[in-house]
Formats: structure tokens, sequence, C-alpha cells
């Protein structure tokens, strides 16, 4: 594989990578609101979930034991 393509390459998964996080992020700050947003938008206490899990679900780390 010459230079130019593995360049390409590297470049589209950190962009992937990088569009995840921003994902990601946008998923926690604007659609699973903390408990008190919560209450505040939709009037009582919701239990906010994406495919299972909540906002600390979704941002505690994968590594064991950090």
């Amino acid at each position: 594989m010459d230079k130019p393509k593995l360049n390409f390459v590297i470049d589209a998964l950190m962009f992937v990578c990088l569009m995840a996080l921003a994902g990601l992020g946008f998923l926690m700050k604007y659609a699973l609101l903390p408990g008190r947003e919560a209450r505040v938008k939709y009037g009582r206490n919701v239990d906010l979930t994406w495919l299972g899990w909540n906002r600390h679900d979704w941002g505690q780390t994968a590594w064991p034991g950090a």
C-alpha cells in the first residue's frame, strides 16, 4: 500500500472515531438529561435510556478498576 492511500485510511478511521465521540457527547448532553433537568422538561421522574443504558452507563470508562 502506498503512503497516500495509507494516510487516507488512517485519516478516515480517525474521523470515524471523532464522530463517534462527538455523537456520544451530544447524546449525553441533549438526549439523556440528568435527573433534575429531565424532571423540569418532562414534569415527572422519567428513566431516560438509549439501547438500555442511561447517561451514567454511557459515561463510565470501559477500563476495569479505572
